[in-house]
């Protein structure tokens, strides 16, 4: 997976541009969950409060997980046959051709675990409009910033990299939207800019350094983009 180096001059820049919205975001996230955890120690100190609490939080989530992809519903058309997983197509009719499937690009990701979303963000043909990924990052940074600390098993690494990649993968979208990258380099460097809002998401509240890039880079096997990574991090941090 070696990266043109034609096209090399975008990337770098960009890696400098997403470590300073993960550099912003780290410490908003740590302000907003030191403050609610602070409230939530002083307040919610008995046992059934904490399950009461915990109860709630699953239904919020729940609720804003299905009613989203209800309220911006729009559909896209998928082969059947084109050798990808099939999407989901919750309120999305049924197509008089019996080759193609209609799918609702925003519950195909928000009713999706961490990994497969991630996966989802990469393909070359998962059509997803610039607003609806923006209300879908939106969502997770909202809801883990107030939902970490609640008394159930969770952590931090998961959420940041679907934060990330969602927030790299609007940043493709949007250059390519206004023209700055032409159809060809989007397709080449939209894996790229995932890759690097990861990385740029978790170094802002973990402040992780270089072992956060050898294993943003192991994980991703995005050897050709080690450089920009550290970038990345770097800002961030």
């Amino acid at each position: 997976d070696n990266y043109k180096g034609t096209d090399y001059w975008i990337l770098v820049p960009s890696s400098l541009f997403i470590g300073v919205l993960g550099g912003l975001y780290g410490p908003l996230f740590i302000n907003i969950n030191f403050r609610i955890n602070a409230w939530r120690k002083n307040n919610i100190k008995s046992k059934c409060a904490k399950v009461i609490e915990a109860g709630f939080f699953c239904f919020l989530s729940a609720s804003i997980f299905y009613f989203v992809p209800y309220i911006m519903n729009d559909c896209k058309e998928q082969g059947k046959n084109d050798g990808e997983k099939i999407r989901q197509e919750a309120w999305c009719p049924q197509s008089d051709d019996e080759t193609i499937i209609n799918y609702n690009p925003l519950a195909t990701i928000m009713w999706s675990s961490e990994g497969e979303i991630i996966r989802n963000l990469m393909r070359q043909n998962f059509d997803i409009t610039i607003p609806k990924l923006a209300v879908f990052a939106l969502v997770w940074q909202i809801l883990t910033a107030i939902t970490y600390g609640v008394n159930v098993p969770a952590g931090l690494f998961l959420p940041g990299m679907v934060i990330g990649s969602a927030t790299g993968e609007l940043l493709a979208r949007c250059m390519h939207e206004f023209h700055w990258i032409d159809e060809g380099m989007y397709g080449d460097v939209r894996k790229h800019f995932v890759v690097l809002g990861c990385s740029s998401f978790l170094a802002g509240y973990t402040r992780m350094t270089y072992s956060l890039a050898v294993i943003m880079m192991e994980t991703s096997q995005s050897i050709s983009i080690f450089i920009p990574i550290i970038f990345t991090i770097i800002v961030s941090n």
